[in-house]
């Protein structure tokens, strides 16, 4: 149970930080480095082009971690992964509620983040709507697979064993 708790939180926080560079860090950077002209908006949409691609990164590191650190197996990473999802279910509900008090405000714009790190890339990219936040949640599933694919060996290690099934082999 510790180890399900530890990637929750591992990878929620890792996510989070991302949304708070993205919302805050960024664009007050930004703001005192360039005067108010076209170059900071388009500066901006290369930094969500560039959240995107470390933000699906990210997503594979959290695939390989998941698999080889906390040796979580496929069905319980897949759950893990929709729990951390759920930020976009916020964000949809959220979008529902008209009348919004200043703590929703803010978890509306932490939520709007946090869909914003997968689905504005995509938008940017393919200039469509609608389907821009389902295909960001199928793409994270993807690329979460796609990490706990991946096998890191050592070619060293790899040669020893070899010549350790060849000495065996061996009469």
């Amino acid at each position: 149970m510790n180890r399900y708790l530890g990637y929750l939180f591992f990878s929620t926080g890792l996510l989070s930080a991302m949304v708070l560079v993205k919302l805050w860090v960024i664009p007050f950077t930004l703001w005192r480095l360039f005067p108010q002209t076209d170059l900071v908006s388009r500066l901006y949409e290369v930094m969500i082009m560039a959240f995107g691609g470390v933000t699906f990164l990210l997503f594979i590191v959290l695939g390989y971690l998941g698999k080889h650190v906390f040796h979580i197996d496929v069905s319980k990473h897949l759950l893990l992964h929709f729990i951390i999802q759920l930020p976009f279910a916020l964000h949809a509900f959220l979008q529902e509620v008209s009348d919004a008090r200043p703590l929703l405000g803010v978890a509306r714009v932490f939520a709007e983040g946090w869909c914003g790190l997968m689905a504005e890339p995509t938008r940017l990219l393919f200039m469509v709507y609608p389907w821009t936040d389902i295909f960001a949640i199928i793409a994270s599933f993807v690329f979460l697979s796609i990490g706990r694919k991946i096998e890191i060996v050592d070619e060293d290690t790899r040669w020893i064993e070899q010549r350790k099934k060849m000495r065996v082999g061996r009469v």
